[in-house]
């Protein structure tokens, strides 16, 4: 999750808390914090969804890896051995395995299914078995890989949507408040700073230029 959206979802927090503080019983005021608090909680659940697919995400890219590894030890040396048998009559076929022996999953998904219909060939089927088995099981790897990258891109743009109305939810009480609070310079300071991007306010150090106490905001 970005660092922006986090200080956001913190933000409307601190929101809600001044609220429970300071009450209001219009019903503007009612409306738009049960509309926050559903945008929070939309938002909470969306970025546990998102790191739940980070982790599958994570866990998957490691066994594709090991699958990667195994083949590229097991199943490319065979591979090797049976294009070169092959290279008098089949250049095209040569070709083909040579391009799976670069490396990468996708050219040896193409060379899997090639040798797969080559069935007038005399490749050892133990070979083609084996081969058929490593890209079975990396070609569903890779389609995990790609559903949950997927979803996770679903994900991060119905958060953005949910923190856009948060943002504007917290606007609307902001208007509110400068009225409502109008007369009241300590508890116009306490609602700049709980509705404060970047964090709630601290104390600067006595003896500042004009000689008061004054407050700033942290480091975004």
């Amino acid at each position: 999750m970005q660092a922006k959206t986090r200080r956001k979802l913190a933000m409307a927090v601190r929101v809600l808390e001044f609220f429970k503080a300071h009450p209001c019983d219009q019903a503007s005021y009612r409306e738009a914090i049960r509309e926050l608090e559903d945008c929070l909680s939309r938002a909470n659940a969306l970025v546990a969804r998102r790191e739940a697919v980070a982790l599958r995400i994570e866990a998957v890219t490691l066994r594709r890896e090991e699958v990667s590894r195994s083949i590229r030890r097991d199943l490319h040396p065979r591979v090797a051995r049976a294009s070169r048998a092959l290279a008098a009559s089949r250049p095209d076929l040569a070709e083909v395995f040579r391009t799976a022996r670069g490396g990468t999953d996708r050219g040896f998904l193409i060379a899997a299914r090639i040798l797969a219909q080559a069935d007038q060939l005399s490749v050892d089927p133990v070979i083609l078995t084996d081969l058929g088995q490593a890209a079975a099981e990396l070609s569903a790897i890779l389609d995990t890989i790609d559903e949950l990258h997927a979803a996770a891109q679903r994900e991060a743009g119905e958060l953005a949507k949910v923190v856009l109305e948060m943002s504007r939810l917290i606007g609307q009480l902001d208007g509110l408040n400068r009225h409502r609070f109008r007369t009241d310079s300590a508890l116009q300071e306490a609602w700049a700073s709980a509705r404060n991007l970047a964090g709630p306010y601290r104390p600067r150090p006595v003896g500042s230029s004009d000689g008061r106490t004054r407050h700033e905001a942290p480091a975004a």
